[in-house]
């Protein structure tokens, strides 16, 4: 039987949203260099309580401006329809050319979700490979487990066709000419926005954000906090995606301090650093024990937790700044 699989990552660096996982599935699969590419652009965070998707998040760019990823093609769903093209055989087309294929799918078709069989739900979803019979895609499966599935070509066709808005599919491969390095100065400027709650958005161009309602660093993890009260005092679930958030950007600053403490001769504020970490995996355990107790008492606990951790957190930083 002939199969074509890609190669990925399954526990990639980012992984809370799928639009960042994929991409990061793709490139640290092929070059462990592109582990720089994230410590250079996933510093800030933004809190917008006006977004009705990701409203706490890192302040990045669509993957598809990213200089480590090479574009081949980006077709309308509408286009495909209306030109009759068979998009099993496009996406197989692409595979073999070395391309990963990411698209926006009904998983109501997509076995191995949430969704599956129950509901419309359009959604991400990133193609890797196939065989004879059915794609090998990545995602979120029905455990909010991030892994790796099957559909067959015919289930795939029908949660490609029956998406409810105009979308693109996204032929793309890791730009290997480009060689990711890891900018130092870069760094220290987004950690010192960072820590004083600075927009960042202007550095980029495809995302300036001049709303004053929009929150940066740690104001924005203060806003988060507020909003995730205000829920969970109302009878709502914790979003636990913003906590994963929270985790992962204190992964990512304890990565990117072992780089800067070895040019800069200070191990001592990565050790501490460490125990950032490791207080902001206890955070996050809380919350899951939290949307499980229901018990309102609870707030005061996280809340004098999360202000402790980037209390400390940002007198860590502060000292690695005033090295420079």
């Amino acid at each position: 039987m002939i199969v074509n699989k890609l190669p990925i990552e399954l526990n990639p660096v980012i992984k809370t949203y799928q639009n960042s996982a994929f991409p990061f599935s793709v490139l640290l699969a092929q070059d462990s260099d592109t582990i720089y590419f994230a410590l250079n652009n996933f510093t800030q965070l933004y809190f917008r309580n006006y977004a009705k998707k990701a409203p706490f998040n890192f302040n990045y760019i669509w993957f598809k401006y990213w200089k480590c990823i090479d574009v081949h093609n980006i077709i309308r769903s509408d286009y495909i329809k209306i030109w009759r093209m068979p998009i099993v055989e496009l996406i197989k087309h692409s595979i073999d050319n070395g391309g990963y294929v990411y698209a926006i799918v009904n998983e109501f078709y997509i076995p191995h979700r949430k969704s599956y069989m129950k509901f419309n739900y359009d959604h991400d979803i990133l193609v890797y490979g196939y065989d004879e019979e059915k794609f090998y895609i990545l995602g979120y499966d029905e455990n909010v487990h991030y892994s790796a599935t099957e559909v067959s070509f015919s289930e795939f066709e029908d949660a490609f066709h029956t998406v409810s808005t105009l979308q693109y599919i996204i032929f793309f491969t890791h730009a290997k000419y480009y060689k990711c390095k890891f900018d130092s100065g870069l760094n220290l400027r987004l950690i010192n926005d960072y820590i004083e709650s600075q927009n960042t958005s202007f550095i980029y161009p495809f995302i300036i954000d001049s709303s004053p309602n929009t929150k940066w660093g740690q104001n924005a993890v203060a806003a988060m906090l507020e909003y995730s009260k205000n829920d969970f005092n109302n009878g709502k679930r914790i979003n636990v995606r913003f906590f994963d958030t929270y985790l992962e950007h204190k992964k990512i600053m304890k990565m990117r301090l072992k780089l800067l403490c070895e040019d800069l001769n200070c191990y001592n504020l990565y050790d501490e650093y460490e125990r950032i970490y490791d207080e902001s995996t206890a955070i996050k355990n809380l919350v899951i024990k939290m949307n499980i107790t229901k018990n309102i008492s609870d707030f005061d606990k996280l809340t004098s937790l999360v202000n402790n951790n980037l209390n400390k957190e940002k007198e860590i930083l502060k000292t690695l700044l005033n090295l420079v």
